[in-house]
């Protein structure tokens, strides 16, 4: 046997011995994960906005009495700036297996005009039956986005006449001498095969 080899069963045992410490090291426990966030793109006052939050189970055991609480909506830092129209704040489910999720969704109301409105993330909380222990995560990071005036979205949705028909004009502009110009080179070559023809 030469110096730098090593020998199979070596190889063997070693990679063995790893395998059973990262057995030993893994836990069956539940590890979950919330992502929270608006589906519109922006937030109008007096406009409907969807709240969406999403629970993953990424651990290797069930996680059991899943509740979920995000009232952060309505604590005094943004009191009054919305209102629940439809759904709940808060749910609760009985379990939650390894490798599911969960899709909360719930509407609100802006009710003022607001710039930096900031939401704190969505509470979680959870039993893992295997340490006997209850739990609790957050959703992530807080949320900071602008609460604006319908008139300031209505005016960037509005037809836009003066820039159309900017457009159209600049258009024919550009078009219309080459139409011009194929159509009178048409019409002289059909002539000159009507003369030839005769």
């Amino acid at each position: 046997m030469s110096c730098g080899r090593t020998s199979p069963a070596l190889l063997l045992l070693a990679l063995t011995a790893v395998c059973l410490l990262l057995v030993a090291a893994v836990r069956a426990e539940p590890v979950l994960i919330a992502r929270k966030g608006l589906l519109n793109t922006q937030a109008v006052k007096d406009r409907d906005v969807a709240v969406s939050i999403d629970i993953f189970n990424v651990g290797t055991s069930a996680a059991h009495n899943v509740k979920l609480q995000d009232g952060s909506w309505f604590e005094p830092t943004t009191a009054g700036a919305f209102e629940l129209v439809n759904g709940l704040a808060s749910a609760a489910w009985s379990s939650l297996p390894a490798g599911g999720n969960i899709s909360h969704t719930f509407v609100i109301r802006p009710t003022e005009v607001a710039v930096n409105v900031d939401v704190r993330p969505a509470l979680i909380t959870f039993f893992d039956a295997e340490n006997k222990e209850t739990k609790s995560v957050y959703s992530t990071e807080s949320m900071l986005f602008e609460i604006y005036p319908f008139s300031t979205i209505a005016i960037g949705t509005s037809v836009n006449y003066v820039e159309w028909a900017t457009f159209v004009g600049i258009a024919a502009a550009t078009t219309l001498p080459a139409v011009l110009l194929w159509s009178s080179s048409a019409s002289r070559a059909v002539s000159s095969l009507n003369k030839k023809q005769k």
